[in-house]
């Protein structure tokens, strides 16, 4: 009988994918007794014979599109950018958005602040007014103009400017109320003295 290269195909078979001879009428691996295939040297089989059924089939369907597919072919090698099969109108479905899908909160919005024509107007700028009160005698009184009051802080004598040439001595806490000052000189009021008071008149005393 004649022999025959082949090979085992049995993943477990310790000659698998391993050439080996055979009897050509019996066609099964000697070592694991499994169905084995002719070896053809390493030879890549024909893919054609392979899938006959396959190029068939492929075949048949290019017979069959025709000139649909030449004529797809020849719009594309055209350079013509333009679908040929493009959707109609109704084939895209575009979601509309619900109109309670976005909530402004209303009461979180800053609204801008809005001055009125008045409050617009540039406010005078504020002058501190003028100190009515001054020191006199020295420093040992203070004089409130706006009063009329001169205080006195030290013990200061005056000259009444009489025949007799008598004195006034005021002391801390005594006052002249009703002042009249001219030129810079004391020269008449109401002296408040421990109390009592004693009009000035006649007087000249410089403050």
């Amino acid at each position: 009988m004649a022999k025959i290269k082949v090979i085992c195909r049995n993943e477990d078979c310790a000659m698998f994918n391993q050439p080996q001879e055979v009897e050509k009428s019996e066609m099964v691996c000697p070592e694991c007794g499994e169905p084995v295939i002719p070896f053809d040297g390493g030879k890549k089989p024909n893919w054609f014979k392979k899938n006959k059924k396959l190029v068939g089939l492929i075949a048949a369907a290019l017979i069959v599109l025709g000139g649909g597919g030449f004529g797809i072919f020849k719009a594309c090698s055209s350079g013509d950018k333009t679908d040929p099969i493009s959707p109609g109108p109704d084939t895209v479905q575009v979601d509309t958005l619900k109109k309670d899908t976005v909530k402004v909160d209303t009461a979180k919005v800053d609204k801008p602040e809005v001055k009125t024509e008045e409050e617009t107007k540039k406010e005078p700028e504020k002058v501190d007014p003028k100190p009515t009160t001054n020191t006199v005698f020295g420093g040992r009184a203070k004089y409130d103009k706006a009063a009329g009051i001169i205080t006195f802080t030290s013990t200061v004598t005056i000259s009444l400017h009489d025949e007799d040439d008598n004195t006034l001595t005021f002391r801390r806490g005594d006052k002249i109320r009703g002042a009249k000052v001219s030129g810079g000189r004391l020269v008449g009021g109401e002296a408040v003295i421990g109390g009592e008071s004693q009009l000035l008149s006649g007087i000249s005393e410089k403050l």
